[in-house]
């Protein structure tokens, strides 16, 4: 018991470690600004829910899985109309939806992502899906 009190006083009576000086808001640093990146290709999503797509695709690419979050760019396929993927797993958005293949350039490597767009009555929706899903399952003979 006694040594437990006697640590904490050591530590009550240490000084404070050094820290670094206050800056005026105006003198902080800053950090660099973030790259601004661009779809290209003809995709379908709404030019006011691109920039979110493109940050849910940042969600996946940097978690577990893909282990890189330094993406260079991203080129939109879209699929053709009426194309729903073959596994159900991956149809992610209601009857009607576009579905688009967006080609992501991440730390030298190219992944595949699955977006979906479609209205809704409280304005554009979208759904991200990774890996792209597989080709149409052949059919039984």
């Amino acid at each position: 018991m006694s040594l437990y009190i006697l640590a904490f006083a050591a530590a009550l009576a240490a000084p404070p470690p050094a820290s670094a000086p206050m800056l005026p808001p105006s003198a902080a640093p800053t950090a660099a600004p973030p790259v601004h990146l661009h779809v290209t290709g003809p995709t379908t999503a709404d030019p006011k829910i691109v920039g979110d797509a493109l940050q849910e695709v940042q969600h996946f690419t940097g978690g577990n899985i893909l282990k890189c979050s330094d993406i260079t760019a991203v080129a939109a396929t879209p699929m053709p109309a009426g194309w729903v993927p073959g596994d159900p797993n991956f149809r992610l958005g209601p009857r009607g939806a576009r579905y688009e293949r967006w080609d992501v350039t991440l730390c030298g490597r190219v992944e595949p992502f699955l977006l979906v767009f479609w209205k809704e009555k409280s304005g554009p929706a979208f759904n991200v899906g990774h890996p792209f899903p597989a080709g149409p399952a052949r059919p039984h003979r």
